[in-house]
């Protein structure tokens, strides 16, 4: 998308938020790793030591990989280098299967929420997973198309479309992860689709929108403020014609977002003034990466920003351009989120959920869905979880030695 501790707001859908509310995305508790001391360090690389059995979504075959954080050489004289961190990703816990067509995930402590899409107007729902006794519950029913998930301080956001032929207007939700009344932070008249991402700021929440109501080939992003809530009239940080936004996120006093179709990731600051029928990106903007045929999703984590395309998946700092690869082994990527040692997609085109160390280097295979499409993948804690298309709600245990 798409967050916890680790992100501070920003998917629609794949949508990415933190618990400080200064940025956002889907990735995992940020913490620091002990670096260790003195000592040969270990080899590079990423090894399978029992690949993944075949067969469905829901097979609990034991299965074992681990993976080399950081590059390998000896350390140092005097205690210089030090080993990296080895991560191990166990046997794959299916908590859930058949719960209708999924989108997005997240999860704290206690419970994994979704997002179930709907095939008609007011089917669409987030649902929530309590782990301990695999019960679920909706968090928030009776949506319409619903795209992109959020967490933040124990709030979620996510959208609606119209929920009926006399309701024109499609929403920006929150709501505690408890349940209870939706509150609409943003809304606007429906044309042909609503909104393709959710993200968070400080203050303000943030949507994109293709196509635009000022134009029917125009995508654009709105900024709402959170205090006091001003939910319809949001006003423009961004029109451009010919793009699609499928992710969006916010970092301190910016928004970054990713053009689909030109295969670029933008920057621009939420206190610049409205930008209106612009050609794409219009003006304030900062092109961080170009080339990046069929962007879909973007993370954030420590003022880089992690991004998967048809190309591969790749990172670039949030102030400085220019792209890293990570790894090309991708095939038809999606839902990108990421912890301290890894960046996770699913990888569609396999039918996996893959993982790459932050510094890049050979990806490894999480969990395999066998017939079913993985759609999203979310970090947090000690797990990875995903989820499939088919309704299928996974979570792998993940150990750093």
């Amino acid at each position: 998308m798409r967050v916890s501790s680790r992100s501070c707001f920003g998917v629609l859908v794949s949508l990415a938020l933190s618990t400080s509310a200064c940025q956002l995305f889907l990735g995992g508790e940020d913490y620091v790793l002990d670096p260790g001391s003195g000592g040969s360090g270990g080899e590079g690389g990423a090894t399978t030591t029992t690949s993944a059995g075949g067969g469905g979504a829901t097979t609990t075959t034991t299965t074992t990989t681990t993976s080399s954080v950081g590059g390998g050489g000896e350390g140092g004289q005097g205690g210089g280098g030090g080993s990296p961190p080895v991560v191990s990703f166990g046997t794959p816990e299916v908590l859930a299967t058949g719960r209708g067509a999924l989108r997005d995930v997240v999860a704290d402590a206690t419970k994994v929420y979704y997002v179930v899409s709907g095939a008609a107007p007011q089917e669409g729902l987030v649902e929530a997973l309590t782990v301990g006794d695999l019960s679920t519950a909706p968090v928030l029913p009776s949506l319409t198309a619903p795209r992109g998930l959020l967490l933040d301080g124990g709030q979620l956001y996510t959208t609606s479309g119209p929920t009926d032929a006399a309701d024109t207007l499609c929403r920006v939700l929150r709501v505690p992860t408890t349940g209870g009344a939706a509150t609409t932070l943003q809304s606007d008249t429906s044309s042909t689709n609503c909104y393709h991402a959710v993200g968070l700021a400080t203050g303000f929440s943030l949507s994109s929108w293709m196509p635009d109501p000022l134009g029917a080939s125009r995508a654009h992003i709105r900024r709402a403020t959170l205090s006091p809530i001003a939910p319809v009239g949001a006003s423009g940080l961004s029109h451009a014609d010919g793009v699609a936004i499928p992710a969006l996120l916010g970092v301190s006093g910016s928004v970054y977002w990713v053009d689909g179709v030109q295969g670029t990731v933008y920057r621009r600051a939420l206190n610049n003034s409205v930008q209106l029928n612009q050609s794409a990106p219009g003006s304030s903007v900062t092109t961080l990466a170009t080339n990046q045929p069929k962007v879909t999703d973007l993370a954030e984590r420590l003022g880089l920003l992690y991004f998967v395309s048809d190309a591969g998946v790749a990172r670039v700092s949030t102030s400085t351009p220019g792209a890293t690869s990570l790894t090309s082994l991708v095939n038809a990527p999606r839902g990108v989120s990421v912890d301290e040692t890894h960046v996770y997609w699913a990888d569609t085109g396999t039918n996996r959920v893959r993982a790459v160390p932050l510094e890049g280097g050979a990806p490894v295979t999480v969990w395999s869905a066998g017939t079913e499409l993985p759609v999203d993948t979310y970090s947090t804690g000690a797990f990875v979880y995903g989820i499939t298309e088919q309704g299928t709600v996974v979570r792998v245990p993940k150990t750093v030695e």
